[in-house]
């Protein structure tokens, strides 16, 4: 039974649909090619501001208006931003889809950006990059981004600065949505249980319909950053030292992510990977270290990160040094192999039974690489890869120079992490 569908709109855009048979709800996402990646330094966290100010209030609906909606059908709507995307989505009971359309158009297209609503969000977002700052952990993987990426927007934080959010007029804020939100940038995603044709009279009345005066226009996408090694560091008085290390690695849709995938699960991916066993089960210098990689549309990076007292860093940075050595000279054990790869697959499956886990993934494929996303082929190609491919992944990733990064107290050996390599 066919489960995957895709439908391209003459506006360009795009839409995904994943069937899941057995559900009772379907979770609906209209993806926007928009984040900090695309701003300049001047405007930068206008996408976040946006994704905020689509809430308050259009010209049919109040704020209020679109969260009694949704109650009211009880669903939840909600919506994030990131580096390079921002998505609007709901999850209701299926037969409750179209109200899912109906409201998140009705922001898309109507959103008013009242001059009063616009002031008070302002307020919110500033107390929102406030509290970002008492996240140390979080601090830490803001300031890795720009030890790899440097001076570049990829570098730059989600949320904006300060000085942007207060200085941002209701103008410029409006002018920057007019450049991104349009139909060659915009992707709706839908997973769970749905007809699709259906799906497709949606999007016909409630974003295709709106689109005959817009732009056909698409984005200009952003260059590749160079890759840097730079050390940068925060001082904040926080009980614990907090330190990142990232690598350049593979871009999102990359035949060789499946293995630097597994490669960081064997390096740091959980209970019995190489980091948690040594810094955390056998010296107790940790309660948090694990490893990622972070995937863009033509770039990425592998990430380790350790949280520990500062009264460790001088014995924890020998010994991280010590497990990334013995890691790419000696590699991996076939039972490490065989454990790294099974968690990836058991990981990519578990994540399947979310509707919006699957939403997600193949808006996200769709509004990046302009491509189809299958879930199917992205467990084969698990399957086949090879200790080979892990090994010549490791090679590749970890032969090279990494960037660092610490958050902090101001202490003797917070500059150990400038030389870990």
């Amino acid at each position: 039974m066919k489960t995957e569908f895709y439908k391209r709109f003459d506006s360009g855009l795009r839409l995904v649909f994943k069937k899941m048979p057995g559900l009772y709800t379907v979770s609906f996402g209209v993806l926007v090619g928009t984040g900090s990646r695309y701003e300049t330094q001047k405007y930068n966290g206008y996408s976040h501001f946006i994704e905020h100010l689509l809430f308050k209030g259009t010209q049919k609906r109040t704020a209020l208006d679109i969260s009694e909606e949704i109650d009211a059908v009880g669903g939840q709507i909600n919506a994030y931003t990131s580096k390079d995307t921002t998505c609007y989505y709901t999850r209701t009971a299926s037969e409750y889809l179209e109200k899912g359309f109906d409201l998140i158009s009705d922001m898309y297209f109507n959103a008013t950006f009242a001059e009063k609503e616009f002031e008070m969000e302002k307020k919110v977002i500033l107390e929102e990059i406030s509290m970002d700052e008492d996240v140390p952990e979080d601090v830490c993987h803001d300031i890795i981004a720009e030890s790899i990426f440097g001076k570049t927007p990829l570098a730059q934080k989600i949320v904006g600065t300060s000085k942007n959010i207060h200085d941002a007029t209701r103008g410029t804020v409006v002018d920057y949505k007019k450049s991104y939100y349009l139909p060659s940038n915009t992707v709706i995603t839908i997973a769970g249980q749905a007809d699709f044709d259906e799906i497709c009279s949606f999007a016909e009345k409630y974003f295709e319909s709106h689109f005959s005066d817009f732009s056909k226009e698409k984005i200009h996408k952003p260059k590749a950053p160079d890759y840097k090694s730079d050390f940068n560091y925060k001082f904040k008085d926080v009980e614990q030292s907090h330190i990142s290390i990232a690598y350049p690695g593979f871009e999102l849709g990359n035949p060789k992510t499946s293995a630097a995938a597994i490669a960081a699960n064997i390096l740091g991916g959980g209970m019995s990977s190489r980091l948690f066993q040594a810094i955390r089960e056998k010296n107790g210098m940790a309660y948090s270290v694990y490893s990622f990689p972070s995937l863009y549309s033509n770039c990425g990076y592998m990430e380790i990160y350790c949280g520990t007292n500062p009264s460790n860093l001088k014995k924890l940075i020998p010994l991280l040094q010590k497990e990334m050595d013995k890691f790419r000279k000696e590699y991996f054990t076939k039972k490490e192999f065989d454990i790294g790869k099974a968690q990836l697959i058991g990981n990519t499956m578990l994540a399947q039974e979310s509707s919006m886990t699957v939403m997600n993934a193949y808006g996200s494929y769709l509004l990046k690489k302009d491509t189809h996303f299958s879930i199917q082929e992205r467990i084969d190609a698990i399957k086949n890869t090879t200790e080979k491919d892990v090994k010549n992944a490791i090679d590749e990733i970890f032969g090279g120079k990494c960037a660092s990064a610490y958050v902090g107290k101001k202490v003797d050996g917070f500059d150990l992490v400038e030389k870990i390599r």
